[in-house]
Parts: C-alpha cells; sequence; structure tokens
C-alpha cells in the first residue's frame, strides 16, 4: 500500500502492533495521528518516531465524547484523514 502524504489515524499506538505500524508507516511517508490510554507509551513512540508527521492524544476510544472530537483534531493537525487502524 502506497502511504506516502497519506494520513493515518492509529489506536494502540503507544507499544505494540501499534506502534510498530506507527513507525512503518512514518517511514513510507505517512503522517500518522497516534492515540493510546498511557500518555509514557505515546511518549516513547514520539520518541522512536522522531518525526513532525507523528501527533497523538491519550484517550480511551470506548469515551463516545472523546472519539467525536478526535477527527476534528487531526484535520486541525494534517488537514484530513485518509485511513482508521483500531
Amino acid at each position: 500500500m502506497k502511504l506516502e502524504n497519506k494520513v493515518l489515524v492509529i489506536t494502540g499506538a503507544g507499544n505494540g502492533m501499534g506502534r510498530q505500524m506507527t513507525l512503518e508507516a512514518l517511514s513510507k511517508g505517512a503522517k500518522v495521528f497516534g492515540v493510546d490510554l498511557k500518555p509514557d507509551a505515546l511518549a516513547e513512540t514520539a520518541e522512536l518516531a522522531q518525526s513532525q508527521n507523528f501527533a497523538f492524544a491519550v484517550a480511551n476510544i470506548a469515551e463516545r465524547e472523546v472519539v467525536s472530537q478526535l477527527p476534528k483534531t487531526v484535520i486541525d493537525k494534517f488537514g484530513q484523514i485518509d485511513i482508521l487502524i483500531n
């Protein structure tokens, strides 16, 4: 899949598969907005990524109010959303 200039939202970006997908997408030229429950884990992902193309928010995707605000947050940061990986 071509990811250059695509904007991905990845839940669970703080560790495991979510982190690995985040780093891989960034290496292919994507912009990634990571979401996770753990601020420390997201900070670690940001440190590993070392990219201006990575932004994140601490959020529980089980909370409807929080989830309803995420699209605006991502669009404000990156201008669009192309792919959601949950």
